[in-house]
């Protein structure tokens, strides 16, 4: 794994509002916390690097639409203003 994906992806983890500023109480708990963060991380979290779409959308090909639809967007908006 590359360090520089790998510091970027500990960087979300740590300023996440919803990481335990205490700590967990047992593995158990971090390793159901962890389950909760990798599934928003890869489903909801929209990322920066690949055009503000989830890593699951750009997985599974879903991004290409996403994306085109927003350039139509953006270009309806600009000739409208």
């Amino acid at each position: 794994m590359d360090k520089a994906y790998i510091e970027s992806f500990f960087r979300t983890l740590k300023y996440c509002p919803r990481y335990p500023s205490g700590g967990f109480e047992s593995v158990e708990i971090a390793r159901q916390w962890m389950q909760g963060f990798m599934h928003w991380y890869n489903h909801e979290h929209q990322h920066s690097k690949i055009s503000f779409v989830t890593p699951a959308q750009r997985h599974t090909g879903q991004d290409v639409a996403i994306l085109a639809r927003r350039k139509a967007l953006y270009a309806a908006a600009k000739t409208t203003h």
